[in-house]
């Protein structure tokens, strides 16, 4: 399996998808997590879905794990929300 440097590791990952973006296929966060734990990553993943959570919902559970890196996979305004969660304006 590939190996990150040891300086890189980081014990709380988030991922939120926003599937509805035009650029984020249906897959996306499953695809992510395979990638991710391929380097023994294991993410909190945070996927809106029609009928399901909403991004607004997905950023709320992410950001309440605390963690130290948040991947966004999604369109301009979930990036935005992201960022503004994270204290960034």
């Amino acid at each position: 399996a590939p190996q990150l440097a040891p300086a890189a590791r980081l014990a709380r990952i988030a991922l939120v998808a926003n599937t509805a973006s035009g650029s984020v296929g249906a897959d996306a966060p499953g695809q992510a997590r395979e990638i991710l734990e391929s380097f023994g990553i294991k993410p909190s993943i945070h996927a809106a879905s029609p009928g399901g959570d909403t991004v607004a919902d997905c950023l709320e559970q992410a950001f309440a794990g605390r963690p130290e890196l948040v991947i966004v996979l999604a369109g301009d305004g979930t990036a935005r929300g992201a960022a503004e969660h994270a204290g960034l304006k």
